[in-house]
């Protein structure tokens, strides 16, 4: 799978830390035993890669990538620099929404993290690469399909995170289409209010100056208008029911 990879130019194991990340030989009983405590049977992509290089600090050849390492198995849960540690710290410690798998570390200095995002698969049942920013709400950024494309990535010395936008959550979506719906039915309801404001108005007047056929027409402006209105206000107390919390909710309806 990952034939056209130049392991030892992607890794830096003379560095400082490189050596750190670095956590032996892969090893199946860890993988048992890793996928029992984390919850997620990890991606066949992911475990292919770490059959290969189970943990490491990319070269400074790769730095424009945002990703500075990936985290292998550990021998256990409390294995410094593992994904099991770090699951724990993201989860536990840092309350993040426990979405998968954090498995790669950013230049951001703990700030943000790489995810496996369980929540989207794609057609072969394996999680897509998120990034998730603990720093800002623990919002998310779509990165790869999988991990597989992300590591291809790499590879290509790509910006992860440039271009990348954040992912919305459904719900909050769904908020903001109905709040949109809210604006725009209420602004309608505005425009039929001044206009039979403005259509009453007009025709005293023109009954004061006994002009009789504009009279007659702003009373079929009325005509049509109040009906309409009276729609749209339906229109707007249905939509509006469907959000109770809307923040801009008008008052005296």
């Amino acid at each position: 799978m990952y034939d056209n990879i130049d392991f030892g130019r992607l890794f830096d194991d003379q560095a400082e830390y490189g050596r750190k990340y670095g956590l032996g030989p892969f090893d199946e009983s860890r993988l048992k035993d890793a996928e029992a405590y984390l919850g997620y049977k990890l991606p066949q992509s992911f475990v292919e890669f770490l059959k290969i290089r189970n943990g490491g600090q990319l070269s400074e050849e790769y730095s424009e990538c945002w990703l500075t390492a990936i985290y292998g198995l550990g021998e256990s849960k409390d294995t410094a620099y593992s994904i099991q540690d770090v699951f724990d710290e993201w989860k536990n410690d840092l309350e993040c929404p426990d979405i998968g798998v954090p498995f790669g570390e950013t230049q951001s200095g703990g700030h943000d993290m790489f995810y496996l995002d369980y929540t989207v698969t794609d057609e072969n049942g394996e999680p897509r690469v998120v990034l998730l920013d603990n720093e800002c709400g623990n919002s998310m950024s779509f990165v790869a399909n999988n991990f597989r494309e992300f590591i291809e990535k790499v590879c290509r010395k790509e910006n992860l995170i440039a271009g990348t936008h954040p992912i919305k959550d459904e719900k909050e979506a769904e908020r903001e289409r109905i709040k949109k719906e809210v604006d725009d039915i209420d602004g309608n309801c505005s425009l039929c209010r001044g206009g039979i404001f403005f259509a009453i108005v007009g025709l005293l007047i023109c009954l004061l100056f006994k002009k009789y056929i504009l009279v007659a027409v702003c009373a079929v402006i009325v005509a049509i208008l109040i009906p309409l209105e009276r729609r749209f206000s339906k229109e707007y107390d249905r939509v509006k029911s469907e959000l109770p919390d809307f923040e801009g909710e008008k008052k005296g309806r």
